[in-house]
């Protein structure tokens, strides 16, 4: 068998593994997407059914204004209470990033009761 002969042989062998090779990368890279699409939705469903919970143990009420998500809780005699409902709906919250957050009796529709107020706004993705 002549060098070139060979040579091409084997340059064509190799090009079909390196074929191979993109093509389960691809497969790969799609199939982690589509992971990725599916913990998010997952997340976000989770989020809202978790923020709805605290809102009914809470006396409270979930709103989504435009792409926010306002969460109003009523009737707070101790202020580390509050804080630590808020720590506990950030937690439940990780796509979600917290653009306000009130507590006392002058938030807005507090109405002299202290009341605690978050807004929650998407996260962005990179």
């Amino acid at each position: 068998m002549k060098s070139r002969t060979l040579i091409g042989c084997t340059l064509t062998l190799s090009a079909f593994i390196f074929i191979g090779g993109g093509t389960f990368t691809l497969i790969s890279a799609l199939s982690v997407q589509e992971t990725n699409i599916r913990r998010d939705r997952a997340t976000a469903l989770q989020c809202t059914q978790k923020l709805n919970d605290l809102a009914a143990f809470g006396k409270g009420t979930v709103e989504t204004v435009r792409t926010n998500t306002v969460l109003t809780l009523k009737d707070f005699t101790d202020p580390r209470g509050a804080l630590g409902t808020a720590s506990l709906a950030m937690m439940m919250c990780p796509n979600k990033n917290v653009e306000n957050i009130c507590l006392g009796d002058q938030c807005e529709g507090a109405g002299n009761k202290v009341i605690l107020k978050m807004t929650f706004s998407e996260r962005q993705k990179t």
